[in-house]
């Protein structure tokens, strides 16, 4: 029911449609009353199908790609698709659509100046740390898709991190069973896990020091992190070099 005009018009009028599932597609096409050829399209054959794609593209065929949910190219096969058009001079078209994250941003209530999107939190505990302490840091609000069956252990390490942090779980976007609640980590531990997940850090009250040393400082201090881990964050949220931060601090 999100799709919009537009986009019914467009897959009524192309020659061709690229699917992640072309099973799960023909749902959405059968109930619209459109019939295309479809054209299997996801990240295990997507490079793959460049070549291809491309040779038709040049002889005048027009295709239109879709996901199984929310936009592609954003956690979502499509990136390298539009890339090799771009290099060939191939003009692209964008059709707004359903996209988890920008919904979760309006619809979490946080009040924010910037935002940022962090795609999927890693798997490896470590990597995910640092992922969440930078988030933890960042001035403006944070965005995450976050697995059902990794959610938990996210918001174990969100508490331990910073269990008074206010964060938004909105579950299930535009589906029968959306849900979206805010709170501490540790208040949200009982949500339901089933279903895909966005995570809305709302931003923090401490006023980090713009002084590079001294944020590394303090970022060791609240989250009890290695120098080098500090620097790593420190110099990612500064936009600055880390061996220069690296040598400035050993100096």
């Amino acid at each position: 029911k999100d799709i919009s005009l537009r986009a019914l018009e467009a897959l009524k009028e192309c020659d061709c449609i690229l699917c992640e599932d072309t099973r799960h597609s023909k749902i959405l096409l059968n109930a619209h009353g459109i019939e295309r050829p479809l054209v299997s399209y996801h990240q295990f054959n997507e490079k793959k199908r460049i070549d291809e794609l491309m040779e038709g593209i040049e002889a005048g065929k027009t295709f239109c790609l879709i996901s199984d949910a929310g936009t592609p190219g954003i956690c979502d096969p499509g990136q390298i698709l539009v890339d090799a058009c771009h290099s060939r001079g191939i003009a692209v078209s964008i059709i707004p659509g359903p996209c988890a994250f920008a919904s979760a941003l309006a619809v979490c209530g946080f009040q924010y100046e910037r935002a940022q999107f962090g795609g999927f939190l890693a798997k490896k505990e470590g990597e995910r740390k640092m992922q969440l302490v930078s988030a933890l840091a960042y001035q403006g609000v944070s965005l995450f898709y976050e697995t059902p069956h990794q959610i938990s252990k996210t918001l174990a390490d969100l508490d331990k991190l910073d269990g008074e942090r206010k964060i938004c779980l909105v579950r299930e976007l535009t589906k029968k069973f959306e849900e979206v609640v805010r709170g501490t980590a540790k208040e949200l531990q009982s949500v339901n896990t089933k279903g895909e997940f966005c995570l809305v850090i709302s931003q923090g009250t401490v006023d980090w020091s713009f002084e590079p040393k001294v944020f590394v400082k303090e970022l060791m201090q609240s989250f009890n992190l290695t120098v080098k881990d500090a620097i790593k964050i420190a110099a990612d949220l500064g936009r600055i070099s880390r061996q220069d931060l690296y040598r400035d601090w050993h100096s």
